[in-house]
């Protein structure tokens, strides 16, 4: 099966806009560019929202929903793709009473990790996190009249809501806090959830749920004021709670006596004033944030365990000093500073935290670094998992992640971690030859959007854009060539049953081969099983025998559901099958013949420009490109294709 490009959420309601549309930006002949980049697309997939905050994915591939936050109007938006690919307005999952002055307002929203999208509604007593929505929001605090404007404080609550395919129901509070009158910018309220070793779990697994409160303004003990009296008030924090009932882990940086019971105990790092977006790595469960600075020197930062970003004292990057070297004089980029610890280092309870300079930091712009993903399949073979980010000028940046995912690999004049980015009539900008110096475009994808609020990797592998400005959501893909072929089925030649064995256990194997240039991601059973037509027919007359497609061990608990099957690479798969027959034929005429035939629209594929080889048994191709061996049982003169038969024998 080959099949270029990939599926697009379209449909009257949601035309594009009048205004022009965000490019693709096409590196220039001197770029050292990729195939994929000079393949990126992008689609416009929503318009008409107001002030969109962010969105998650609660359907499957094969049929996509989307949940939409806007944040002025508190209301979540529920889409649905019909029958025919066209996004339907399924009304709103949710509409809270929402204080939005300033900052303030329906934030963000994530999934628990083991939520199933298969089914709308899973009601599993047992597992209930199936269904599993995070809010973050701000309400009125109930002090003042119902609607005092900017007028009065307000209260930020996390909440746990269950999906129940049309609405968010069952609340459950997770943590609030009260927010001053005047305490409306420098808010955050990021949210994150990552699966981690929990101890004091059965399974020794749980999920943790990360929370990211700004500064507020305020100029404390976690902003890294040493001249004010100590005060842990839960601002420019990020805090690490368990997502089932927000209980503190007994394993948090600052829990020095595992009690849960100190502020601090709460707190995984702090000392940063406005985290815009929080996203977590896949591959090391680490969160990384984007945080917007004073006058410039925005950040990307990753935050390990017992971080103080620095905030009140430093910003954007900081050079090598004495303090900052190690013992061979090299920079030391997890250094202890002291200076910044007075106002809580001497609580025996609380670690000396550590400074961590930002993966990268950009020089006094209005560009501000925003929403946070890491890429899916279809961004481009090369870069699925590094870190795309969207800024509030509209660009959307691209970060190639080093080796041990603690930082970037940039090269040319973005080796130091910093961008210079052109500020027009600036006569600080520094200038060439060719024009003031803007670094930024070195990792540049697209452009041209509003403020991004959001980045989502969708379940089809594309990369969405929230545009808060302009009210719309935009798909970023690769137009890829993808084949997904059927490589070989092998089934038992003869089984032999008997009277005390009427029954008998043998194994099919089937092989999968990935002919395209994009690997392929297999997300849950369902979409393994929806995928696998496999059919095991009779001639003779022999009831269907029951056929059961066994997991890889790699998807399996304690790790999420996932197959990858890279360009080139091949995916074999057991299906256990119990071979039974009142009357089998004799010996020579085949039983059973299997065949398979992939359902190509089960992984989000709906249009296909050659679909013979996700056929088999199918004869060879030999002038195809490239050339098909074709599958099956060998032939009379050799060539594959033969039916793939198995004969039953009675003793």
């Amino acid at each position: 099966m080959r099949f270029g490009g990939s599926l697009v959420l379209c449909a009257a309601l949601w035309a594009a806009t009048a205004s022009a549309q965000p490019e693709i930006v096409d590196p220039t002949p001197d770029d050292d560019a990729t195939d994929w980049e000079l393949g990126l697309e992008q689609d416009p997939v929503v318009s008409g929202l107001a002030t969109p905050t962010g969105l998650v994915f609660v359907g499957t591939r094969k049929n996509e929903e989307l949940l939409v936050l806007e944040k002025n109007t508190g209301r979540v938006r529920h889409f649905e793709n019909d029958a025919l690919g066209n996004a339907l307005d399924q009304g709103d999952a949710l509409d809270l009473g929402v204080d939005n002055c300033g900052e303030r307002g329906l934030v963000a929203i994530v999934l628990h990790p083991d939520f199933d999208r298969s089914t709308p509604d899973t009601s599993d007593p047992d597992a209930p996190e199936k269904d599993w929505v995070y809010l973050s929001y701000h309400t009125d605090d109930g002090a003042g009249p119902a609607d005092d404007g900017c007028d009065g404080g307000a209260v930020f609550r996390v909440e746990r809501r269950t999906w129940n395919g049309a609405t968010l129901a069952d609340p459950v509070v997770l943590f609030s806090k009260a927010l001053a009158d005047g305490e409306d910018t420098q808010v955050s309220g990021a949210i994150a959830i990552a699966r981690e070793l929990d101890i004091g779990e059965p399974d020794f697994f749980s999920e943790m749920l990360y929370i990211a409160i700004g500064s507020l303004g305020r100029d404390g003990t976690l902003q890294n004021n040493e001249d004010v009296p100590r005060v842990l008030d839960d601002t420019s924090v990020m805090l690490r709670l368990r997502a089932d009932d927000g209980s503190t882990p007994g394993n948090n940086p600052f829990d020095a006596d595992e009690d849960g019971e100190e502020p601090e105990d709460r707190y995984f790092g702090y000392g940063f004033r406005d985290a815009k977006a929080m996203v977590i790595d896949p591959s090391t469960t680490f969160p990384w944030l984007s945080e917007r600075s004073v006058d410039g020197d925005d950040e990307i930062d990753l935050f390990l365990a017992a971080t103080n970003g620095g905030f009140g004292d430093y910003q954007g990057f900081q050079p090598s000093v004495p303090d900052n070297l190690d013992e061979d004089d090299q920079p030391n980029p997890l250094y202890p500073l002291v200076d910044l610890q007075t106002g809580i280092k001497n609580n025996a309870t609380i670690p000396i935290s550590t400074y961590l300079n930002p993966a990268f930091s950009f020089e006094p712009t209005d560009l501000h670094p925003t929403g946070l993903a890491f890429g899916g399949v279809e961004v481009g073979p090369q870069h699925r998992d590094d870190l795309f980010v969207g800024t509030e000028d509209g660009r959307l940046l691209r970060f190639n992640m080093n080796v041990f995912r603690l930082g970037f690999s940039l090269a040319s004049t973005l080796a130091d971690t910093v961008a210079n980015v052109a500020v027009p009539d600036d006569p600080m900008t520094p200038e060439d030859e060719s024009g003031p110096a803007d670094e930024i475009t070195q990792i540049l994808i697209a452009d041209g959007f509003g403020t991004i609020s959001d980045l989502e990797a969708g379940v089809d592998g594309s990369l969405y854009v929230v545009d808060q400005t302009n009210g719309s959501i935009h798909r970023i893909f690769y137009d890829a060539l993808r084949d997904l072929a059927v490589a070989s089925i092998k089934a038992p030649k003869k089984i032999t049953l008997s009277a005390k064995k009427p029954v008998v256990s043998k194994q099919l194997k089937l092989t999968l081969e990935n002919r395209g240039e994009v690997a392929e991601r297999i997300q849950s059973r369902e979409e393994l099983t929806n995928l696998l037509g496999l059919a095991i027919t009779s001639p003779t007359g022999c009831a269907t025998p029951t056929a059961t497609v066994v997991d890889p061990k790699y998807a399996l608990p304690p790790y999420p559901y996932l197959i990858g099957i890279a360009p080139g690479g091949r995916l074999s798969l057991q299906v256990a099958v119990e071979w039974t027959c009142a009357s089998p034929s004799p010996a020579g005429v085949a039983d059973f013949e299997v065949s398979l035939t992939l359902d190509m629209e089960a992984i989000g594929i709906v249009e296909t420009d050659d679909a013979s080889d996700n056929v088999c048994p199918r004869p060879p191709a030999p002038m195809a490109d490239p050339p098909d061996p074709g599958c099956g049982a060998k032939q009379p003169d050799g060539t594959l294709g033969g039916p793939v038969a198995t004969d039953l024998i009675l003793k």
